[in-house]
């Protein structure tokens, strides 16, 4: 949890100075590219969460190996987060800074599973309705998930609204299960 915290504060702390220079676009596409750089980059990542490792050999091999197409912000974070020896937060850094960003936009994430793919009117209803219920702008992210059998599950931040049929057939079990079934002395 203490991460989760460390990871918002200076993630916020980013989103602020980008706002201020009007570059929160370019930021989050920077933080995409460093997701997806450091992904490729097995040794690196070892190297920078190694404590072991000196701050000073850290900063000199990431200032060499950074992507070039970094914008000075974006890489001036990467150093300060590796100086105050908090690389752990560069692996969830796009993430944060994109709920961040959406937070700052009046833009809500939601993610609905359904058990078929779900059609170009029924995402507009749902997002229709998702929108006036949350007073937001919605993100819409659409999933498939066969095991649901049918209705929808529908994730707002933490908050989960599961209205599948599993659950439902899961719950009618349960109920069934619960009721006292009489002795056949009684019936």
């Amino acid at each position: 949890m203490a991460v989760r915290r460390f990871i918002r504060r200076y993630i916020t702390a980013l989103l602020g100075l980008a706002a201020e220079q009007g570059l929160e676009e370019r930021v989050l596409s920077d933080v995409r590219e460093l997701e997806l750089w450091l992904g490729r980059e097995n040794e690196l990542q070892r190297l920078i969460l190694d404590p072991r490792a000196s701050v000073s050999h850290k900063k000199a091999t990431l200032e060499k190996a950074l992507p070039s197409s970094l914008h000075d912000l974006t890489r001036n974070f990467v150093l300060l987060v590796v100086d105050r020896g908090r690389g752990e937060i560069l692996a969830q850094a796009r993430e944060e800074y994109e709920e961040q960003l959406r937070a700052r936009q009046g833009v809500i994430r939601v993610e609905v599973t359904s058990a078929t793919a779900l059609g170009d009117d029924q995402k507009r209803s749902i997002l229709e309705e998702l929108s006036e219920r949350t007073r937001k702008k919605v993100d819409l992210v659409c999933n498939v998930d066969e095991r649901l059998l049918g209705g929808l599950r529908i994730r707002i931040g933490s908050s989960l609204y599961d209205g599948s049929l599993k659950r439902r057939l899961h719950e009618l079990r349960n109920g069934m299960l619960a009721v006292a079934m009489p002795s056949p002395e009684q019936g």
